[in-house]
């Protein structure tokens, strides 16, 4: 799904291997994924991999909760090949990650936070036991 006018950033794209580029990619929908560490360990062993393959060259990269800024030096394919490549193998390891984290039951970690500030957004507790628990 692509938003409005995306389809007139790659007009008249140029890939040079041996350029520099400054690529963004985002989450669908905006999705905050990346504010679990799994998943943005996910994402980040797929950028590792790309440059281990020599795709690129991997000079600076910054992942925000539902996007990425990636600072390269193209290698030997061209940009559409890159991102096509990493996009498909991140959107595979995020899928097996997140069924991984479910399987193992750990998704009661990852909602318990909610749970617990809902409860004090509705009244229902009296303090916030999110003050007590500094590694939320």
């Amino acid at each position: 799904m692509e938003g409005r006018g995306t389809h007139r950033l790659r007009l008249g794209r140029f890939s040079e291997p041996g350029r520099l580029y400054l690529l963004t990619t985002a989450t669908r929908n905006r999705t905050p994924l990346f504010t679990h560490l799994h998943y943005a360990r996910a994402v980040i062993q797929q950028l590792q991999l790309t440059a281990a393959q020599r795709q690129c060259q991997s000079l600076a990269w910054v992942l925000m909760p539902d996007h990425l800024h990636w600072l390269i030096t193209l290698g030997p394919c061209s940009l559409d090949e890159l991102m096509r490549e990493f996009k498909s193998r991140s959107s595979c390891a995020l899928y097996t990650r997140g069924a991984e984290h479910q399987r193992s039951g750990n998704l009661a970690s990852m909602t318990a936070p909610f749970a617990v500030t809902n409860r004090c957004a509705a009244s229902l507790a009296t303090s916030s036991p999110i003050q007590s628990a500094p590694a939320w």
